[in-house]
């Protein structure tokens, strides 16, 4: 590559072949940065289905795990039915016993009852006979009084017992009640949940296929991306073979002759934020060799370096010249 006057660069920057150049460049890289954008959208669209998979899975196993918890409950509540069911069949018995006694003691009471009353009535009927007569039948009345008493209040104590086994059957009953709904209703929650998560394994199976063809499609981006790649540098070569100049990849660089510490910069894209000043593709423009980028000094139109231009080739060029001669 040898140096160039700044006029060769206008030649070649304003010359139908890097235009032409120029529009296969840039269409290259606009389908490469959407062919990027593709990729990133790719990428977290990927990265968002794999935790919506993996994190239905989670509720899926939750739920499974739920489920599997009523089922233990179920097997709990009908373990204490059948438990409740044979220990109210044994208070029902207790409670039909006792009936029997409290029914037997009224019997007794209502028995005693019927001899006193039996007493005073012939006692009423004899009242003209010895008295002796009369007191010996006052203290049979007395006894059974006393009796009767007694009797009452084992009657009393039977009827308490009786009432408290048959609130027990009643309270059996109801516990029965409870633990047989509940058997039914926990078992109903079982198979609720177990639907549910055979609903999100099945999500999250459809998730994880989805994501299994983002994956192709972003491994096809990736194959583009590389084809691109490769095309775009093979199409960097060909403007530094075609246009004598250095290109990394965004700017043309060119030695500039008619000064050894200066070179002519050309960019093919446009900046607007990182370099000292914005540039603009296809605009000249000089930075120092020592520098870089690290300073771009805009040139001004050719317009104005016309004349001068000129009369500085015409002069380096005889200078040229004469060395060869000597």
């Amino acid at each position: 590559m040898r140096a160039k006057w700044l006029r060769e660069v206008r030649a070649i920057v304003s010359s139908q072949r890097l235009m032409d150049w120029y529009r296969r460049y840039n269409d290259m890289r606009v389908e490469r940065q959407a062919v990027f954008d593709k990729r990133d959208e790719l990428m977290v669209q990927i990265e968002m289905s794999r935790f919506r998979a993996d994190f239905t899975y989670r509720l899926a196993d939750e739920k499974l795990f739920k489920s599997g918890e009523c089922e233990d409950r179920a097997q709990e509540a009908n373990a204490e039915y059948a438990h409740i069911d044979n220990t109210s069949f044994e208070k029902l018995s207790s409670f039909e016993e006792q009936r029997q006694r409290v029914s037997e003691g009224w019997v007794s009471v209502d028995g005693i009852e019927q001899q006193v009353e039996f007493i005073r009535d012939e006692i009423g009927d004899q009242r003209g006979s010895g008295a002796a007569s009369n007191s010996s039948r006052q203290g049979e009345i007395g006894d059974l009084e006393r009796q009767a008493e007694a009797a009452r209040s084992r009657l009393t104590e039977q009827v308490r017992r009786r009432d408290q086994l048959w609130d027990e059957v009643e309270q059996s009953w109801s516990q029965a009640f409870h633990a047989n709904m509940a058997r039914t209703e926990y078992l109903y929650h079982s198979r609720r949940e177990r639907s549910g998560a055979e609903d999100l394994y099945s999500r999250a199976a459809a998730v994880r296929a989805r994501v299994s063809r983002l994956n192709d499609e972003l491994e096809a981006t990736h194959a583009r991306i590389d084809v691109l790649d490769a095309e775009i540098d093979a199409h960097i070569e060909k403007a530094r073979e075609e246009f004598d100049c250095t290109l990394v990849e965004e700017f043309m660089f060119w030695p500039r002759e008619d000064d050894v510490k200066m070179a002519i910069c050309v960019p093919i894209v446009q900046e607007m934020d990182h370099l000292n000043v914005q540039v603009e593709p296809l605009k000249v423009y000089q930075v120092a060799r020592s520098k870089g980028l690290e300073f771009v000094e805009p040139l001004p139109d050719e317009a104005g370096l016309g004349v001068e231009d000129e009369r500085l080739e015409a002069f380096f060029s005889r200078d040229k010249g004469q060395m060869k001669i000597s």
